[in-house]
């Protein structure tokens, strides 16, 4: 784990963030049609379902998570990182992909903090001590599959969408491009790497896996969440991507669950 000190350090920063993430829901929830939020966006819906998905899941899991991880517990803090980087991640489309609005420097701020925050965490942790943290019941080999197959077929899904726009001589739309530029640059390589370091039982795997599918699992759940939203509200969604989803929010929970299992020698009496 890490030192008192350097865990009151990132406490400290995820108040904030729970904080800023609390607010700028309630406030895309509440003014969209005061200027929050373009209300004739395609998007409109996917927004307004992942602004009430934070307030009942996104902000509690960061804050619970936070806390359990300052009482010395393993699970906890890998929960919390991969509650960062969902946060750091999704609030990325908030900065880049929406209106411009009061919240702009507030989702600036979400991101930044989030990631430096995990950033933070990650660099602190003793590698090899967190790694005999886990039991012979983690199951290496199918969450390192698992990571990089997913990693694969959204590759293979994001180049057959590239490929048919450059075919048709039409460009993509700013929301697909916008997801499409920081999962090839952010999470597909890390998912890759990070599920081939895990298959190899390399300490730094355990820390990555980890994370990753506290955030596959959030971010799965979004996408569900939002898709039914978007039918909801009237907006058609892609039914392959939709079966993806489910079968990914299923599969990453299910390995989540196998993997936090496995944790043993949680610490305790390391509240600061």
């Amino acid at each position: 784990m890490p030192t008192p000190a350097e865990l009151l350090f990132a406490y400290r920063m995820t108040v904030v963030v729970g904080g800023l993430l609390v607010a700028s829901s309630f406030a895309g929830l509440l003014y969209t049609h005061t200027g929050v939020y373009d209300v004739n966006a395609a998007t409109l819906p996917a927004l307004l379902g992942q602004d009430g998905l934070a307030l009942v899941f996104g902000a509690p899991m960061l804050l619970v998570s936070s806390r359990l991880a300052r009482r010395g517990s393993v699970r906890g803090l890998l929960c919390w990182m991969g509650a960062l980087f969902y946060v750091a991640y999704f609030w990325y489309f908030y900065v880049v992909g929406i209106k411009f609005s009061l919240l702009f420097v507030p989702h600036i701020a979400l991101v930044s903090m989030s990631l430096f925050a995990l950033l933070y965490l990650l660099f602190s942790i003793d590698l090899d001590r967190l790694t005999e943290r886990f039991d012979a019941r983690m199951p290496v080999r199918l969450i390192g599959g698992f990571l990089m197959v997913t990693a694969v077929a959204f590759a293979v899904l994001w180049l057959g969408l590239i490929s048919a726009a450059v075919a048709n001589r039409q460009p993509l739309d700013a929301a697909t491009r916008y997801v499409i530029a920081i999962d090839g640059v952010v999470l597909l390589p890390l998912s890759f790497f990070g599920g081939a370091w895990i298959w190899r039982r390399e300490p730094r795997g355990y820390a990555v896996a980890g994370l990753l599918l506290v955030k596959m699992v959030a971010t799965f759940l979004t996408l569900v969440v939002t898709g039914v939203v978007s039918v909801w509200w009237g907006v058609s969604v892609d039914a392959l991507q939709s079966a993806l989803y489910g079968a990914g929010l299923i599969g990453a929970a299910w390995l989540l669950f196998l993997a936090l299992r496995s944790v043993t020698g949680e610490i305790s009496g390391a509240t600061v």
